[in-house]
């Protein structure tokens, strides 16, 4: 995979510091048919992010 990979930072940042660890959720361009019928994928579309 060439390019950027987006994501979404879900873990608070005290425990982002003091583990150097965060918990992160990929952002998809909508090409992510396996984990959107799993039900890992939640579509933005609409929620005024760019």
């Amino acid at each position: 995979m060439q390019g950027p990979h987006f994501c979404m930072v879900v873990s608070p940042k005290a425990f982002n510091q003091r583990f150097q660890l965060a918990s992160v959720c990929p952002i998809s361009g909508g090409m992510a048919a396996i984990a959107r019928d799993s039900g890992f994928l939640i579509p933005l579309t609409g929620s005024g992010l760019s």
